[in-house]
């Protein structure tokens, strides 16, 4: 489902899923309820669940699935966001893109976010990115591992780790943590969600300089219109540069990122308001958000909050909705 005209809204968001199809659908009402301002844009992974398209009003809902089955954490799921903000720019007329995932829930009424938006006087909200240098050892001594992301060629492995005894498979990957810790030629890295361990080489050259710097963070951002025009006019103009990224790892949060913080003309706000919470700092997964962490989300003064899953705790999606619901209410009180 997909529009050919030109519709015109303060805000789209863009919603990236691939489960939880009823939650997405709940998440899409949510952003859509009391808000004539706004224009929700999914890109659904249809090679892991089905979405109903009847469940949306084509009026102010586009379902795109222009891309093939994501592998998340690698190119593909860069071109699926970069795909959807030039359809986006070519079928709508908009002021803002707020990026969001699927299991992303409001944590304050959407049409004061977008107030707040329309008043903010910048171009971005993003996390604050980290800038990421061409070296082997960070500054504590230890392997830097955002320059093993962003300065190696990767290609995937063969799954031999599932098909070895449990013993061999264990040392197979003692040998890959030895390797990679005492030489900055080859990198192992295991992709989530049981993807290939992937090999990396380091790279000898690399499109990163003065004029354009590395920087990895969320890509879970808010941007301008004229934020997103400089994201596909660079990605048009350095065709080199979205090459290079397809051999990294996690390229949608540093190809963003870069081009945001190296584009002085930007003004660029240091907080995405997302809030999530992470268990381990190497992992990529955040925690599923349960009731418990109500206070906790509403004290945050964030806009959305990640990960909730309806199969695990629906109740505080109910109560994130009452929150909501009574601060429409107070809102439209004379």
């Amino acid at each position: 489902m997909a529009q050919d005209r030109q519709a015109s809204c303060d805000v789209v968001y863009l919603v990236l899923s691939h489960t939880q199809p009823a939650q997405v659908e709940r998440l899409v009402d949510r952003l859509l309820a009391n808000n004539t301002s706004a224009h929700v844009v999914v890109h659904h992974d249809y090679a892991r669940s089905w979405l109903d398209l009847a469940a949306f009003n084509p009026r102010h809902v586009d379902v795109l699935r222009h891309t093939r089955a994501i592998r998340w954490g690698t190119y593909d799921q860069l071109l699926a966001i970069l795909r959807s903000l030039e359809w986006i720019e070519a079928h709508l007329d908009y002021r803002w893109v707020v990026f969001i995932s699927g299991q992303d829930y409001p944590l304050r009424p959407p049409v004061e976010i977008q107030e707040l938006l329309l008043a903010s006087g910048v171009d971005a909200f993003v996390e604050k990115p980290r800038h990421v240098h061409y070296r082997f050892r960070d500054d504590e001594g230890g392997r830097d591992f955002w320059s093993a992301r962003y300065f190696y060629a990767y290609y995937p492995l063969p799954k031999l780790a599932r098909t070895l005894p449990a013993r061999w498979a264990k040392a197979l990957r003692n040998a890959e943590v030895l390797l990679r810790s005492h030489q900055p030629f080859v990198f192992f890295w295991m992709l989530p969600r049981d993807e290939n361990t992937m090999i990396g080489f380091r790279r000898a050259r690399h499109p990163f300089g003065d004029d354009f710097t590395c920087y990895v963070g969320s890509d879970s951002f808010t941007y301008s219109r004229a934020c997103v025009r400089t994201v596909l006019d660079f990605a048009r103009r350095r065709p080199d540069v979205l090459r290079y990224y397809r051999r990294t790892i996690h390229p949608s949060e540093s190809f963003f990122n870069s081009i945001v913080k190296s584009t002085p003309s930007l003004r660029v706000h240091e907080d995405n308001f997302r809030f999530d919470r992470f268990p381990d700092p190497g992992t990529g997964h955040p925690d599923i958000l349960r009731l418990g962490d109500l206070e906790t989300l509403l004290r945050s003064r964030k806009h959305f909050a990640r990960k909730f899953d309806v199969t695990v705790d629906e109740e505080i999606l109910n109560a994130l909705d009452r929150e909501i619901d009574a601060a429409v209410a107070t809102r439209s009180r004379p």
